[in-house]
């Protein structure tokens, strides 16, 4: 649910605006949260989420600007979204985690644990 105003930017002011969104969605939470590892692994693991979710959404929609081009976009940014989102935490995210906070390695549940939530 946190993407959809930057979803909602992108749609009507631009690719641009819905990244800006995400950054500063993401640097506020960092500031009033925090970080576990003491560096921001899941916030920027949430802002590149959100990227790779608009902006296939926003390419999509804009080649077809109707009720289902919009359904057709949305389907397509979950799925593209997905597929990296897995990609990355494989190659990238769960390493760090593991690096960071010493967490045994987990790149053996991305498929059956991480996959279904991206």
């Amino acid at each position: 649910f946190s993407d959809i105003p930057a979803l909602i930017a992108a749609l009507i002011f631009g690719p641009i605006a819905g990244i800006l969104v995400e950054f500063f969605k993401n640097v506020l939470n960092y500031i009033q949260t925090g970080s576990q590892t003491g560096i921001p692994v899941g916030h920027i693991a949430n802002f590149v989420a959100g990227i790779v979710f608009i902006l296939p959404t926003y390419f999509v929609y804009t080649r077809l600007k109707t009720r289902k081009g919009m359904t057709l976009a949305l389907i397509i940014g979950t799925a593209f979204m997905a597929v990296m989102m897995s990609i990355l935490n494989y190659l990238v995210i769960l390493p760090a985690y593991t690096v960071l906070m010493g967490f045994p390695d987990m790149r053996n549940l991305v498929l059956p644990a991480i996959l279904p939530f991206n």
